[in-house]
């Protein structure tokens, strides 16, 4: 299965997840699993792959809201990842205003 089915697939999934479920210790274990996996996708989207702005939007939005969460390991490890990812590309594109770039 492609990458980008496998992530909106896990997507569809956990958005499908009811109150009901989170009574579900099974559902629960099953629903993060897919959000790790998500996240992964995300990352191997921004660093290997070349996918439309798109996808390239939905990965940068998975890892943001990972940075969100505030959990101080994973929001600094994300954190670095995205300033690394948009010297990367300024570089590669010649961007100097990056304020008009539609994912920051």
């Amino acid at each position: 299965m492609d990458l980008i089915e496998t992530y909106l697939n896990n997507i569809q999934t956990i958005n499908s997840m009811t109150l009901d479920d989170y009574d579900n210790k099974g559902n629960v274990k099953k629903n993060n699993k897919l959000a790790t996996v998500n996240r992964q996708v995300a990352h191997h989207m921004l660093e290997v792959m070349n996918y439309s702005d798109e996808y390239r939007k939905m990965a940068l939005d998975e890892i943001k809201d990972v940075i969100n969460k505030n959990i101080w390991v994973e929001s600094l490890g994300n954190k670095i990842l995205l300033q690394q990812w948009y010297e990367q590309l300024c570089s590669a594109e010649k961007i100097t205003d990056t304020s008009k770039m539609f994912f920051i």
